[in-house]
């Protein structure tokens, strides 16, 4: 499943897949805070290079919406109009989403 973490180099987060969902099992006899905890792994299982994540359940919450262009031809049109920006949106309420 993608989802998009917040990341410092970009404002509106990346984009990062996590796949093999699996509880952790805790270990026998010990106390451990995460037990029965559910984690992911993220991106590319390589070799020894293996990221997981803790999947939190609010990972499923709603994020705050925003106004985006309703067509990839108006998206276009608009970073036409400022090459500068590497980014567009979110657009505020006096664009014409037409």
């Amino acid at each position: 499943m993608g989802i998009f973490a917040e990341h410092p180099d970009s404002a509106g987060g990346v984009l990062k897949a996590l796949h093999g969902l699996e509880k952790c099992p805790g270990g026998i006899g010990r106390s451990d805070p995460d037990r029965h905890s559910t984690f992911a792994y993220v991106g590319d299982v390589d070799g020894i290079d293996i990221q997981m994540v803790k999947f939190e359940s609010d990972i499923f919450q709603r994020t705050a919406e925003i106004k985006v262009a309703n067509s990839i031809e108006k998206h276009n049109d608009l970073l036409v109009a400022k090459p500068d920006k590497s980014m567009m949106g979110p657009l505020d309420d006096t664009y014409k989403n037409r």
